[in-house]
């Protein structure tokens, strides 16, 4: 039925049904209902059009990357976000079974590429400029992408917390090591010194500085 509600409706009943099933996991302690409000928050950034524009923003030619959030995205963002850090209950927050650390992982992943993605949009319209956007700024496009990718994967790892820390860690360092391969693939080719330079810069402090934050948020 939600699928035939305009975009706006379908967006809030989604959003609604998501934050429910995530109060609800807290207070029944089910882990279950922790994966459906995660699959609910999952299908609002697909249906508010979330995932298609965060998408095209990070992997997308210059010349088609120009993208904008929206209120209905903007709220499927938030709510994505809502979920993965609603308080959990104890018997969840701590669950070490394939199906909760696959539920960690995924939804963390997903905030993550939301995030970036919307990041990205907003600093290519500031600093790339529409117009220059769509004449194809590739290697300010690329840079910006690297930085952005780089800087929320540190900070993803280095966040406080102990239940989900074995996760951030896996996600983060595969993440650091696909901007590697991206760094090889487009920004190398596409890139001028300028924009080489800022992108081997901080993706290289992003090595340095993510195992030591590490360490630290768990001492």
């Amino acid at each position: 039925m939600v699928l035939v509600l305009p975009r706006a409706t379908a967006v809030l009943v989604i959003g609604a049904l998501a934050l429910l099933c995530a109060e609800w996991s807290r207070r029944s302690g089910r882990l279950m209902l922790a994966i459906h409000a995660f699959v609910f928050a999952a299908a609002m950034a697909w249906r508010s059009g979330l995932l298609a524009s965060t998408t095209i923003a990070l992997i997308r030619p210059a010349s088609d990357a120009s993208a904008t959030l929206d209120l209905s995205m903007e709220l499927a963002l938030i709510t994505l976000a809502a979920c993965v850090a609603w308080p959990a209950d104890a018997r969840v927050r701590t669950l070490a079974t394939a199906a909760a650390r696959t539920l960690r992982v995924s939804r963390l992943g997903l905030l993550l590429w939301m995030v970036s993605g919307a990041i990205v949009a907003g600093l290519a319209a500031v600093l790339i400029g529409p117009g220059r956007l769509g004449e194809g700024d590739a290697a300010g496009l690329a840079a910006i992408r690297t930085v952005v990718l780089a800087v929320l994967t540190t900070v993803l790892i280095a966040l406080p917390g102990r239940s989900d820390r074995v996760e951030r860690g896996w996600l983060g360092y595969a993440m650091l090591a696909l901007v590697g391969i991206k760094l090889l693939a487009e920004d190398l080719p596409r890139g001028r010194p300028s924009t080489l330079f800022v992108a081997l810069a901080v993706y290289g402090a992003a090595l340095i500085l993510a195992p030591r934050l590490a360490r630290r948020s768990v001492s």
